[in-house]
């Protein structure tokens, strides 16, 4: 039984892969937070404009019609599904290794695009209805 396990774990695991650098991982989450703050640093001007604080900004209306509720929603789900198809593919990868070890640099590069196509269509669908909200008239 021993014997059987070490052939599965020698046969599972591939040794000597470079794996993924924590300059890489950090360089990611710093990209990761910019995004979702970056994302959500519009609002206020589309607030301002809509109780007329703000003049009309021509570069923000042209940018409304484009970026509506429809076209947030299309994008940020199809992102979304995007990731969570590269999230079950990891998982899939794991079941074919029989829940063992895996190695790290190659499951890496199946879960970092999920999870970061998963994260930013999940902003995009959220910060689609708050544009859309922020974009109705008041009586």
């Amino acid at each position: 039984m021993r014997e059987q396990a070490e052939e599965i774990e020698s046969s599972t695991v591939r040794r000597n892969k470079t794996p993924v650098s924590t300059e890489y991982m950090s360089r990611f989450r710093k990209d990761l937070i910019k995004v979702i703050v970056q994302s959500s640093d519009g609002s206020h001007e589309f607030f301002a404009i809509g109780e007329g604080l703000l003049p009309e900004d021509p570069r923000l209306t042209r940018f409304s019609t484009v970026a509506n509720l429809k076209t947030g929603l299309l994008i940020g789900m199809m992102a979304l599904l995007a990731g969570l198809a590269l999230l079950v593919e990891s998982i899939n990868l794991w079941r074919l290794h029989n829940f063992g070890r895996l190695d790290y640099a190659e499951t890496m590069r199946w879960v970092i695009p999920g999870v970061t196509l998963t994260v930013l269509g999940v902003q995009t669908v959220l910060n689609s209805f708050f544009g859309s909200i922020l974009g109705t008239r008041r009586r």
